[in-house]
């Protein structure tokens, strides 16, 4: 049996990693991975400094666990539904552009920022980030519009018709920065399930000729000079 002794020393091993989390996503926050040292973040967490190489081996391996747990917590859920025979694509590719739309306009988040600082100074972490946030939100994408355009994700049009969409995304996502200085009152009275509806429209316009709505599934795509290959890609 497992004395109590033993018990209290793995809580208080546990409680002191937990710690040392916490720290370490506030301090790489603040001063970015290669500006945050070790010490710093021991001394947020007030425990000792040997403790980090102890519960984590180093920083790097500390900071990919603070973005690993940050990543977790902010999975969208409907990706896990894209191959859903029984959810009609059209309904669905109108949600996750709705749930992409109000996850850009929410408050700031400490994994925002480490994401915006990835992208300014990227450390050997970015591999992780793709695979486990861009990459499966991208995939998903391409699955749900080649269902509505009947044909493979990785067929080149139905690649092309994603990156439009995440392009208008960002741009509508983030009003205040971009859409305000150009056109003040092009969003005034508009919804994010209006803005989906508009990107989505656009988007689809170049491969359907009546756009997205009457029957948009049942619809043949236009032929296209682009959408001979079926190459194979992750980049956003």
């Amino acid at each position: 049996m497992t004395s109590a002794k033993s018990l209290k020393s793995a809580t208080s091993s546990e409680e002191t990693r937990e710690k040392l989390l916490d720290a370490a996503k506030h301090v790489f926050v603040e001063h970015g991975f290669y500006d945050a040292t070790v010490r710093q973040i021991c001394q947020r967490a007030e425990v000792n400094l040997a403790l980090v190489n102890y519960h984590f081996g180093d920083k790097l391996t500390l900071y990919i666990e603070v973005l690993r747990r940050a990543m977790n917590v902010s999975k969208f859920r409907i990706l896990d539904r894209v191959n859903d025979a029984g959810t009609d694509p059209v309904d669905l590719l109108h949600e996750l552009v709705t749930e992409f739309l109000r996850y850009l306009k929410k408050k700031e988040t400490a994994l925002d920022i480490l994401m915006r600082q990835e992208r300014v100074r990227p450390t050997p972490a970015m591999e992780l980030i793709a695979e486990k946030t861009t990459r499966p939100a991208y995939d998903a994408l391409c699955t749900v519009i080649g269902r509505i355009l009947k044909l493979p994700a990785s067929h080149e049009t139905t690649r092309l018709v994603s990156h439009s969409l995440i392009a208008q995304i960002k741009h509508f996502g983030d009003p205040e920065r971009s859409v305000a200085r150009l056109d003040p009152t092009i969003l005034n009275g508009k919804t994010d399930e209006d803005l989906a509806s508009s990107i989505i429209s656009f988007s689809l316009a170049g491969s359907y000729p009546h756009g997205v709505r009457n029957g948009l599934a049942t619809r043949k795509p236009r032929k296209s000079k682009l959408s001979k290959s079926p190459a194979n890609t992750h980049s956003l």
